[in-house]
């Protein structure tokens, strides 16, 4: 699922430019026109002001005949998923904030990055965890972030973060309960060892607000105590495709000079 301007950044080469050339926005839209003309994509009219495509399942298995994967069964494939209309408006942005710390490693050349999945993808090979809440009550529910970015280096390392847009509508220890608890048991999960091919892992939280960020922040520390050092938060107004990864803009769990560091190098 990707919305119209995100389409331009991705495929139109226009990560590098404060602005999109309007014969790119004119070759965009023609594009994905004919592309929905022939039914290898659907599109909402406009949702919010934002038109949005995804793969029909005729478009997933030119995809999967691309990529080499099984025809059989293609249209219960992750990328034929309608969007999650309740979601739509959090699943852009945090697609866009995850766009920007892409395109922040590009700046380096020791650095690369290898994937990102979104939550729509996530949900269809969930991992279960089981954990004792704030409260002290035994629970068990599925960890889905609203994505995961992986990153590797020349000597071939790679790093995997789970990724959470926070937009300051939950209290801070909900949060904490329900996705930093969750994530450390997540990471310690022999799926994750699995699919990631490593044994380690980090959260990045993104905040539209820098005092909540740093009630997230206490109630990760109360949550999870040493393992708060996982956790790293800064702000949307911090980020942009040059300042993302690579820059000291993270505040990390359990640093008590509030000292703020790089995610990634």
């Amino acid at each position: 699922m990707l919305s119209v301007l995100q389409i331009e950044r991705l495929f139109y080469h226009t990560l590098n430019t404060t602005r999109t050339s309007e014969s790119s926005k004119r070759l965009a839209r023609e594009d994905w026109r004919n592309l929905w003309l022939w039914r290898y994509v659907a599109r909402t009219i406009n949702v919010g002001g934002v038109r949005v495509y995804w793969l029909t399942t005729k478009g997933a298995t030119e995809v999967a005949r691309y990529l080499g994967r099984p025809l059989k069964g293609v249209g219960r494939l992750e990328w034929v998923r309608r969007p999650i209309w309740g979601f739509l408006t959090h699943d852009l942005s945090s697609l866009d904030v995850m766009l920007d710390l892409v395109e922040s490693v590009k700046e380096r050349p020791d650095f690369n990055f290898l994937r990102l999945t979104p939550e729509l993808h996530l949900r269809s090979k969930h991992t279960r965890v089981s954990y004792i809440d704030l409260n002290g009550k035994w629970r068990e529910r599925s960890y889905i972030p609203d994505g995961i970015l992986e990153f590797g280096n020349q000597s071939k390392n790679t790093f995997v973060y789970s990724f959470e847009y926070d937009r300051k509508t939950e209290n801070p220890l909900r949060v904490a309960s329900e996705k930093f608890l969750p994530f450390i048991k997540f990471i310690k999960s022999p799926e994750y060892k699995v699919t990631y091919g490593v044994d380690m892992g980090r959260m990045l939280v993104v905040t539209t607000d820098t005092h909540h960020l740093f009630s997230l922040k206490r109630a990760a520390e109360k949550a999870l105590g040493s393992q708060a050092r996982w956790i790293l938060l800064t702000t949307r107004d911090s980020l942009s495709h040059k300042s993302g990864m690579m820059s000291p803009i993270w505040y990390q769990g359990k640093q008590s000079d509030n000292k703020q560091v790089a995610a990634l190098g």
